[in-house]
Parts: C-alpha cells; structure tokens; sequence
C-alpha cells in the first residue's frame, strides 16, 4: 500500500512515497508525542474486526497529552474521591459524637411518645422494684417480642408531674452505651409508662454485698465506665444529682466485673448552664456533695458522688 506525505513537525522533515513498500519502522523519525498503549481495543472498521486479530490485545496510539490530561483527571478524581472519603468518614464520627443540644443521633429523634394504652403494646410480668415513685415490672413487647422494663408511675398533679416529664425529656435526649435507654413512652389519664431498656444483672451494690469482695482491675473498669457517663452527661450540660450504688446496674447476667454498667434514675437530674451555679438541694444523705447542703453547687458535685 502507498503512504499519504507524512510530516513530522518537531523535526520539519518528509518521508516521499517509496513505490510499493514504505520505509522501514526503524528508519522513520519517531513520534515522540504518541504512546502505545497495550489491552485497549482499536475501533473496528466498517467492514468488521479481522477475525484474525480477534480477541487479542490491540495497540492504540494516544496521544500524550491526552494521556496526560486523562492521567491528571484521574489523579484529580482520585484526590476528590479520598477528600470525599476522608470527608464522609469525618462527618460520620461528628455525627457519632454530636452533642444532644445539637440534636444529632440523640435518640430524642427515634423515642415514640404514645398516647394509646400500654397494655395494648406490651404484656407485664414480675416485678423488678417499687418506690415512691411507682412501680417497675419486667415487659414484653408484643410486636417485637423483645424484653424491657416498664417503669409505671401514677400522676398526682402538680410538680411532680411536671419532674417526671422533665425526666422524660432529659432521658430522650441520651444515647450512651452506659446510660440506660428511654425506648418509647406511654401516656393516659392515671398513668404515665417509660418503656426502658432492660438490665438483667440487678443492682451494683446487691452484687457487690453478694460477692463479698472484688479485685482492683473490676474496680478500675467500674469506674471508668462511671466516668465515661458522667463524662458525657457533663458534656451536654446534664447534672445526675443521685449517683450512688443503687443506681448503677449490671447490663447482663454475666456477673461482677464482666457485665458492663448502666446508669439509670434520671428523677432528679436537671440541666445546667456552665458558670451558672445550682441552689436546689437534691440527692442522697451519705452521697450528696457538702456544697450541695450548702446551696451552691455544680456538676462537679456529681464526681463528689461518685
């Protein structure tokens, strides 16, 4: 086959027709702006792909600024794809760690508040504790089948009510894995339900007066899991006011020092406004802070507590 007049412009020459054959590869001035590429088809022509070249890899030449500009739009996807990553990664661990004023993942956006009648939802059996608050009975739900405590208590009017409802609105707005967990709450003209996770590992001290004794590490972990939700109830501006033995509980039955904590009651909690000291005097006699008898007091007198 004849070849067109091919010019090289870099290198000003031109090869001349040479009859029925045409200069030899080695013997062209070389393109230095094309690159072969290998594992690239080649288009087909009109006629059809040759059956011989079928299935085998075909060199392309492209062009190295095209290479270039596509290598540069891959590495630029690239970078933009790992910022979007890194990005995405980020606000997931913002979101994992929102404060509750921010109204994050608070489980205030998943807790039902209902106003149809418990037992229509949820079929009791034993009792778990009683108070002056009312009673707490262990509960099924019958739609999922799953275990909870049901924490029924009457309505007297007045401010006790309004605190019950403060409780409830502080305890939608906690997600911790040692704070027990408001899951949903009923209302009726008697009686005001908190449907709350379920521990079956009783109370802190019952296991500690039934073991006896226990080492320094289940100490040490206790502890930290203590300090790990108040750290988190400080941190979004909520005081406990109660903390004391009786309110920690074994999530499972799997025992002291392996069971993890929850930390339940929010009866007396209230918010707090940093720098803004509290007055009301609230708590138990052997674990209440001194400044918290003397009317002047901050979320510190919780780790007092503790």
């Amino acid at each position: 086959t004849q070849l067109p007049l091919l010019r090289t412009r870099r290198m000003g020459t031109s090869l001349p027709r040479m009859g029925n054959s045409c200069t030899p590869c080695s013997e062209r001035p070389q393109r230095s702006d094309r690159v072969a590429l290998v594992g690239f088809p080649a288009k087909e022509s009109k006629q059809g792909a040759s059956s011989s070249t079928a299935g085998t890899p075909q060199l392309v030449s492209v062009r190295r600024g095209e290479v270039s500009r596509k290598e540069s739009q891959m590495s630029r996807q690239g970078s933009v794809n790992k910022a979007d990553t890194e990005k995405t990664e980020h606000e997931g661990q913002i979101r994992a760690t929102l404060h509750v004023k921010d109204g994050g993942f608070a489980l205030r956006n998943f807790e039902r508040r209902n106003p149809g009648k418990v037992e229509d939802f949820f079929r009791f059996e034993t009792k778990l504790g009683e108070g002056g608050f009312g009673t707490v009975r262990r509960g099924q739900d019958k739609r999922t089948e799953r275990w909870c405590a049901v924490k029924c208590v009457r309505k007297k009017g007045g401010k006790d009510d309004q605190r019950l409802h403060e409780e409830i609105e502080i305890m939608r707005l906690l997600d911790h894995p040692h704070i027990v967990r408001l899951v949903e709450s009923f209302e009726d003209h008697k009686y005001t339900h908190l449907i709350l996770e379920l521990c079956e590992g009783g109370e802190l001290l019952e296991q500690i007066i039934q073991a006896k004794f226990f080492t320094e590490k289940t100490a040490a972990k206790y502890i930290k899991q203590m300090l790990l939700a108040l750290n988190y109830l400080h941190q979004n501006h909520i005081m406990h006011r109660d903390l004391k033995p009786e309110n920690w509980l074994l999530a499972t039955k799997e025992g002291l020092g392996k069971a993890p904590l929850k930390l339940i009651d929010f009866g007396i909690s209230r918010r707090f406004k940093p720098g803004v000291p509290a007055r009301t005097k609230a708590g138990t006699p052997n674990y209440v802070a001194p400044e918290v008898l003397q009317g002047r007091y901050d979320e510190k007198s919780d780790i007092w507590s503790l």
